[in-house]
Formats: C-alpha cells, sequence, structure tokens
C-alpha cells in the first residue's frame, strides 16, 4: 500500500490506520526478513530497495495466487442444494 499511495500517510489513510502504525508494521516486517524494504534518506516519496522490490513482487504474485484459489474453492461448492426434477407424461404406462 505504501509503494501504491506513494507515501506512509496515504497508505495509513487507506487502510483506516495511524500513519505511525503502518510505520511500525513495516519496520517489524524489516526485522523479521533481516532486510530493509525502503531507502530511509530524507527524500518525500518512500522507495524501494532491491529486497522491497523483490518481497513486493512475490507477495503480489502469492496474493493473485491466493485470491484465484478462493474463486476456484467458491466454484467448487455448490450455491444450491442438488435438485432432480421428475416429469411424468400422461401418456406414458404408470407402471
Amino acid at each position: 500500500m505504501v509503494v501504491d499511495e506513494g507515501s506512509f500517510a496515504a497508505a495509513a489513510r487507506k487502510v483506516g490506520r495511524a500513519t505511525s502504525v503502518v510505520s511500525y508494521s513495516i519496520a517489524k516486517l524489516e526485522a523479521q526478513l533481516g532486510v530493509s524494504l525502503f531507502l530511509r534518506d530524507k527524500t518525500r516519496r518512500p522507495q524501494l530497495t532491491e529486497a522491497g522490490r523483490t518481497v513486493l513482487s512475490k507477495t503480489r504474485t502469492i496474493i493473485t495466487d491466493v485470491v484465484s484459489l478462493s474463486a476456484k474453492v467458491r466454484g467448487l461448492s455448490p450455491v444450491f442444494e442438488p435438485e432432480v426434477i421428475v416429469a411424468l407424461d400422461g401418456m406414458l404406462p404408470s407402471s
């Protein structure tokens, strides 16, 4: 969201959180991964590091795959109960 929106503040507004929460979440993710995702310099617009670009690319692929899988699973479950309709024409013998 930070990349798409162009800033931590804009991302925070988009997800309905405080900027500090978004910043903390990114810092926590960086600590867990052991890499810096954003360059921390004086620029106003966040810039991804090489690791950040890789993580973002893989994350978007995973999200796309999960959404696709969810759609396929929903397609497997019947929306309506199975139903069989039998019609009997009066011209046929009842036996």
